[in-house]
């Protein structure tokens, strides 16, 4: 009995693991906010467009301060966006993306036809200020220095005021993550309100909430963040001495301030560009890095768009035409960090979906057989069992008359 029942056990565990690895597929690819700015920016045109991006290495300082600028080899500064702009805005004017009646009607309504943002990170002593005193209450913080159009490519839910705009109104502005704004201020309601970073005062024009799935926060998204401009790290110097006697006192002194942003390292470029044929945006994007060498992998490249695809997948784990390139020796965002991740889970799930699939397909094979068994044989009849039965008797009274 118990070997008939295992096929139907089998096959509904085999059910219950496709359904469950379906929904974690799904709820994992919902979360990463950052990979889908192409679909935000497209979603109103019927341009198809591609989120790429490029990332870089920079010479590390000490104390939190901002990466600087190493060479065109190996970096990206303020000048190599320049020059990535200018010939990715040649590439797309030449190659006919706006001579359709659509897409005349797109860049009439948003003025562009496609959107970029750099960023770098640092670490920075955070202290509330009133009236430019201190106040004696601070903390350490990431900080993360945006240009273009950062916003777009990492949505985060405002609590309060706004992000950054991304035409400078006032330079010293800061955006807190929540985490952040109850440490200095036990509050999310503190628009307005002052904060010192280095040796500048920034005012508070917003409070945001990070991504908080488990890929998020085990990236760093739970950790204490703010957000200024890009230009602003220029005058970010190292945590200095204190007399505050908690958990972020230093005794260092202050670090040299960074005169010029042109010797900042950008940490990462990316872009929303047409994508008319598939994967010309990314080559569009490797061209216009005059320094990049393949051979070398002297930047990582990254394609965001359709990264949670089972091609996409498939393509990884087994690559056609060569090997996937090896990018362990450059510092990832964190957003891009929770992305690996999820990518690494959602391989998983889907071993788990296919084997939970031929399981389902062998156990439903065994039920369908175990049923057959079990219905009992009917009983064949003679087809001339059904005609009535003639004794002897009568029989001999057939013959006779007959004759």
């Amino acid at each position: 009995m118990l070997f008939r029942r295992l096929p139907f056990v089998l096959a509904a565990l085999a059910l219950l693991g496709i359904l469950l690895s379906t929904v974690f597929i799904a709820r994992a690819k919902e979360s990463q906010f950052d990979q889908y700015a192409a679909e935000r920016w497209g979603a109103e045109t019927k341009i198809h467009y591609r989120q790429v991006s490029v990332i870089g290495r920079g010479q590390p300082q000490p104390y939190g301060a901002p990466d600087l600028f190493i060479d065109a080899e190996t970096s990206m500064n303020k000048s190599t966006v320049i020059e990535i702009r200018t010939t990715l805005e040649n590439f797309i004017t030449s190659s006919g993306n706006e001579k359709t009646e659509a897409d005349k009607q797109d860049t009439e309504r948003s003025g562009r036809i496609w959107a970029d943002a750099y960023y770098a990170e640092a670490r920075a002593s955070i202290r509330v200020t009133k009236n430019g005193e201190e106040t004696g209450v601070g903390t350490e913080a990431d900080l993360i220095g945006v240009a273009g159009s950062y916003y777009l490519f990492h949505p985060r839910r405002i609590l309060e005021g706004s992000f950054l705009s991304e035409e400078i109104i006032d330079r010293q502005s800061v955006v807190l993550n929540e985490q952040l704004a109850w440490l200095l201020f036990r509050s999310n309601q503190i628009q307005d309100e002052s904060v010192m970073i280095g040796s500048r005062i920034y005012t508070v024009v917003g409070v945001v909430r990070e991504p908080d799935a488990k890929t998020d926060r085990a990236a760093g998204f739970d950790r204490p963040c703010a957000y200024i401009y890009f230009d602003e790290l220029a005058f970010l110097s190292k945590p200095e001495s204190n007399s505050y006697g908690n958990e972020f006192e230093s005794e260092y002194p202050s670090a040299p301030i960074v005169a010029d942003s042109q010797n900042l390292s950008i940490l990462c470029y990316e872009a929303v560009l047409p994508d008319p044929i598939d994967g010309i945006a990314l080559n569009d994007l490797k061209s216009s890095l005059q320094t990049y060498s393949p051979s070398e992998e002297n930047f990582a490249f990254i394609n965001h768009t359709g990264r949670f695809g089972l091609l996409r997948i498939i393509g990884e784990l087994f690559p056609i035409g060569g090997e996937i390139p090896s990018l362990s020796n450059f510092s990832y965002p964190p957003g891009e960090l929770s992305a690996q991740m999820t990518e690494r889970i959602i391989r998983v799930w889907w071993v788990v979906f296919f084997t939970c699939l031929v399981l389902f397909i062998i156990s439903l094979l065994a039920v369908v057989l175990t049923l057959r068994k079990g219905i009992p044989k009917r009983s064949i009849k003679n087809s001339t069992s059904d005609e009535p039965s003639i004794t002897s008797g009568e029989k001999d009274v057939i013959k006779v008359r007959r004759v």
